[in-house]
């Protein structure tokens, strides 16, 4: 079961003074669809479920369970914990049997001891990605349409007034969930900012909305951030008509907000 939200509050707050944020967030999107415009046109973005992201790794880290002398060692202070008046020949004795029958031995149960804590997760929260700076030129190619899209850049504190966010942390290979050593506040954590070194290229930088127990809506979802908004910058393939599109659509919503072509 997760933690009391005060514990998680606690945790996120400790994570977070270790945060390397700039003053200003990247969104970089196509604008050949009708779909993708609507960020400017509306205003509105969406933090995504976590099972949407292309990575196979990305919020569903594999997770190791224990084996041997640890397996024994979980279930030596399991007993200590819940069995408090038994010696110490009861409390090995209680240990050795639970190792026989674990069902962390039995990869059936524990994928469906994953698939639950997936599912729920999935459905609780919504997690938005964005970028450190505007000049990825990977984002650029693949996010952006071939630099013919744009880049939306937001006010990273008015966003961190509102949600929580951090950098993505990147690790070696992929990174993994102890059972064991992982509290749980901290599998949470570990689920939406921790990612492969492969992807460190996009340096990015998240936020994300938690349901607290409950299913999150599409409309719980979808954000009105307009008010985030400080730049926008074009993509260097970008029409000519695309540009002018854009530019109609800042003068007439977005007040001060820069252009940068």
């Amino acid at each position: 079961n997760l933690k009391t939200m005060e514990s998680y509050n606690d945790f996120l707050s400790i994570l977070q003074r270790h945060d390397d944020r700039p003053s200003v967030l990247y969104k970089y999107r196509k604008w050949d669809k009708e779909n993708n415009k609507d960020l400017l046109r509306t205003g509105m973005i969406v933090f995504s479920r976590p099972d949407s992201f292309e990575d196979l790794f990305d919020c569903h880290l594999p997770e190791i369970y224990p084996r041997g002398i640890e397996l024994l060692n979980y279930y030596m202070k399991d007993s200590s914990e819940k069995n408090k008046h038994f010696t110490e020949r009861q409390h090995f004795k209680y240990a050795m049997y639970w190792c026989l029958h674990s069902p962390m031995r039995d990869s059936s149960q524990t994928n469906l001891i994953d698939e639950y804590f997936w599912t729920r997760f999935n459905e609780e929260h919504g997690i938005l990605c964005l970028c450190k700076t505007a000049d990825i030129n990977e984002m650029w190619e693949k996010y952006a349409n071939q630099s013919k899209g744009y880049c939306v850049g937001f006010d990273a504190q008015k966003l961190s007034s509102q949600f929580f966010g951090h950098e993505v942390i990147y690790c070696p290979g992929i990174p993994t969930i102890d059972f064991v050593k992982d509290p749980d506040d901290l599998k949470i954590i570990k689920e939406i900012f921790y990612k492969s070194n492969w992807w460190a290229f996009e340096k990015e930088y998240r936020y994300f909305k938690r349901g607290h127990g409950t299913m999150l809506t599409d409309e719980d979802r979808l954000v009105d951030i307009a008010n985030f908004i400080r730049e926008v910058h074009l993509g260097k393939n970008m029409s000519l008509e695309d540009r002018n599109e854009i530019k109609e659509i800042v003068a007439k919503k977005y007040y001060g907000v820069d252009i940068i072509e």
